[in-house]
């Protein structure tokens, strides 16, 4: 189509409307939805089922602070890991080699930095088998 055409732009705080063929710009810091759920690449677990340590990678272009829980069959939290996430990518460890054998819950979410609005980014949950 070649150039944007911007007919009408109407503008109201963080919030941003554009009637016409395309949006020509964004603003700094646009509205990010609060149900943000992960893509299946941003998120690989291995290995699963875990004797004792498993991985998690996180791949994201989102900033912010991500929250590591870990949670029982029976809902109570048995582990809890932040970590500040500048969307480079990342690798963090797990041992859980003490917990008993059974079916845990990885919650996975990505919070904005507090400076930022510390809006809910992304969120998940992620089944962990532990053997032995």
């Amino acid at each position: 189509m070649g150039e944007s055409t911007l007919v009408t732009t109407n503008t109201n705080g963080n919030l941003q409307v554009t009637h016409g063929v395309l949006q020509g710009y964004l603003l700094i810091n646009p509205v990010v939805p609060d149900n943000g759920f992960w893509f299946p690449d941003e998120i690989k677990i291995y290995p699963n089922p875990v004797e004792t340590d498993f991985s998690v990678e996180v791949i994201t272009g989102l900033k912010g602070v991500l929250d590591f829980k870990l949670f029982s069959s029976s809902g109570a939290t048995v582990y809890h890991r932040p970590v500040s996430y500048y969307g480079t990518g990342l690798s963090e460890r797990f041992n859980i080699g003490y917990l008993p054998s059974g079916t845990y819950i990885l919650r996975i979410t990505l919070n904005g930095f507090k400076e930022e609005g510390g809006y809910l980014l992304k969120q998940g949950g992620f089944k962990i088998i532990k053997l032995r």
